[in-house]
């Protein structure tokens, strides 16, 4: 997206800088289940390109009842919940 200036100039928006020391986002249940999957899909599948194995990973994920993604979820859970204490603890000023 451009913007207009006064004299009709194109201007960037600025770029918000990324802190080093924040951690990283969460990840979500699917993001767990793709890591321990990711694995046995290639192992099933010799030669599967890389797009491919993503793709059959989200037709597995999509395929799961509830109960099946639970530990997934639950795992995501407390990743977010130890994400937003890192959080917390880079943005909080130390005396």
């Amino acid at each position: 997206m451009m913007f207009h200036g006064e004299d009709g100039s194109k201007k960037k928006k600025q770029k918000k800088k990324n802190d080093p020391n924040a951690p990283k986002r969460a990840m979500f249940g699917f993001m767990f289940f793709s890591n321990m999957e990711r694995h046995n899909v290639k192992r099933e599948n010799p030669g599967i390109a890389f797009t491919d194995v993503g793709r059959v990973l989200g037709e597995k994920w999509k395929k799961m009842s509830e109960e099946e993604k639970e530990p997934y979820e639950a795992k995501a859970r407390q990743d977010k919940n130890a994400t937003r204490m890192k959080l917390l603890a880079t943005r909080t000023p130390n005396p």
